[in-house]
């Protein structure tokens, strides 16, 4: 939450009637972020994760990816190599393969995530991930 311009993560059981969320022109959010305390330090925190070699495995689940060039970068300079993989979930996981393409060079996996709409899906979404993980490491 913003409170006199500085942002505060909220814990425990409070409610948080005003998140931060960052809804600009794409170009702008990249900034935004960096000059936030908080979102700073996520995006510091993802790079890190990114850049590790013990990072294999990057899902982008229900995100267009249309206007996050910020992300894309940061794919692009610190996940795009040999012995890693992009999943995307989403309606039109496609799409979201198209955006990402001039910034990762290997294959994306898709799953279309259709009508999910209960716990059991979501459950059944995650399981998927899961063998696809185990699919990798048998091979």
């Amino acid at each position: 939450m913003k409170y006199f311009g500085r942002t505060y993560k909220t814990i425990g059981n409070f409610i948080n009637n005003e998140p931060v969320m960052v809804f600009n022109q794409p170009e702008s959010k990249g900034h935004i972020i960096k000059n936030d305390n908080v979102l700073n330090e996520y995006f510091r925190y993802l790079k890190l994760l990114l850049k590790s070699e013990n990072t294999s495995r990057l899902v982008i689940l229900g995100n267009s990816m249309e206007a996050e060039p910020h992300l894309k970068a940061v794919i692009k300079e610190y996940f795009n190599r040999p012995n890693t993989e992009i999943i995307v979930s989403s309606r039109a996981p496609h799409k979201v393969s198209n955006e990402l393409k001039e910034y990762y060079d290997y294959d994306i996996k898709q799953i279309a995530v259709g009508e999910i709409n209960t716990e059991e899906g979501i459950i059944n979404l995650f399981k998927d991930y899961l063998t696809l993980s185990e699919l990798k490491r048998n091979k």
